[in-house]
């Protein structure tokens, strides 16, 4: 059931089960919540992956909800993402650069099809260029990339948040001034955050003042990891589970309560009472994302084989695999040899791998030939029939 603007939210920091022991936010049970609440839009923000887009894509579809794909990008803290070294900007404790000077963190949402291929290439070289503790981008990358993307100030271990939190407004508002060029002043979004902990209300008031002086438009979130507030202790475990910790340490990694669930509409905007333009502009924010064309669609890639004329992949191969069963077997093939072929080459034609088969036979075949070694091979595939008989295995 849908609600009137006024009323409605759409969530936009979400951890799934793709984060990695971080996340345990089910996308069955999410989906499920989020229609049930008549929200029309739910992202993905993932820390530094995107994984989970083609599930979270499928599974929203299917629950009539806009997906709206996005990272949680770890960031360089103003440093190159080739420099390995850690970054000092106070006397380290709770208001040092996260990640102990490795990253801050920013979040990331792909608009349109332009915007989750940059999403999607952002990832791979945060992990083949920037990975220091985590796969990290850069200002480089975010200027090159920035197209079809919405950005925001992030979470209070974010750049901005960071720079407010050490007491320098200065740097704060330069750097977000910065980002704002980089995105457009109308993709980029001042993050907001309550979960009743000290830091978030320590960083208000400069946040308020920075929304002013630069005319960014305040975006309320909700830092959500699981589904429902009785998944707390479960999530708790989860991050045992990562840290290597025991739930009796008190020393362990844990969040401050168990209010990082899938808040209600009612319960975001009870939440934001005082600045209801946050939650409005997580619908602006839903509007502006277009959807994501056929990027996201299934496409078959498997490879294609050159056959005689009048022929198809599924009939040469089947042509193939008994001329090799004759000869393996020149006293005639056995029944249960041919009944098994006949059975695998129903199950590879059906999953639509004949050009496969055929494209890896033609490979052993010219090795052998040219006196190259071919191994006995692996996987479920290796002990068919049918590599027998195309010379892929011996």
């Amino acid at each position: 059931m849908s609600r009137p603007a006024s009323e409605s939210f759409a969530h936009l920091h979400v951890h799934t089960e793709y984060s990695m022991l971080d996340g345990a936010a089910r996308l069955k049970d999410l989906f499920a919540e989020t229609a049930r609440m008549g929200m029309p839009a739910l992202a993905m923000t993932d820390h530094g992956n995107v994984f989970g887009a083609y599930d979270f894509v499928k599974q929203a579809k299917g629950a009539g909800v806009k997906p709206i794909v996005g990272m949680e990008a770890y960031v360089t803290p103003g440093t190159s993402r080739f420099d390995r070294t850690r970054v000092r900007w106070a006397d380290g404790g709770e208001d040092d650069v996260s990640g102990g000077g490795a990253y801050t963190h920013m979040t990331l949402l792909a608009k349109d099809e332009v915007g989750i291929r940059n999403l999607f290439r952002l990832a791979s070289l945060a992990s083949l260029e920037g990975y220091f503790y985590k796969p990290r981008i850069d200002r480089e990358l975010l200027s090159r990339y920035s197209a079809g993307l919405i950005g925001t100030t992030g979470c209070p271990g974010g750049e901005v948040a960071t720079w407010m939190r050490i007491g320098n407004y200065d740097k704060a508002r330069a750097s977000a001034a910065e980002f704002r060029d980089i995105f457009g002043a109308d993709n980029f979004y001042l993050e907001l955050m309550d979960h009743g902990i000290a830091i978030e209300s320590r960083l208000r008031a400069d946040q308020l003042r920075l929304s002013k002086d630069l005319g960014l438009r305040p975006l309320a979130t909700h830092d959500l990891h699981y589904t429902f507030e009785s998944d707390a202790e479960a999530h708790s475990v989860l991050l045992c589970v990562q840290s290597g910790k025991t739930m009796a340490d008190p020393k362990r990694f844990k969040f401050d309560g168990s209010d990082y669930f899938l808040k209600s509409p009612e319960g975001m905007r009870r939440l934001w009472k005082d600045l209801p333009e946050a939650c409005d502009n997580t619908l602006v924010v839903a509007e502006q994302v277009t959807g994501y064309g056929d990027v996201l669609d299934h496409q078959d890639l498997m490879p294609r084989f050159d056959v005689p004329a009048g022929m198809t992949e599924a009939s040469f191969l089947t042509e193939e695999v008994f001329r090799g069963l004759e000869r393996r077997f020149p006293g005639g093939i056995p029944d249960t040899h041919r009944k098994q072929a006949e059975y695998e080459l129903g199950v590879i034609i059906q999953m639509g791998f004949p050009g496969y088969f055929l494209v890896v036979g033609d490979l052993c075949r010219h090795a052998r030939e040219a006196g190259i070694r071919v191994g006995p091979g692996r996987g479920s595939a290796a002990g068919s029939l049918v590599a027998y008989a195309m010379g892929i295995t011996e």
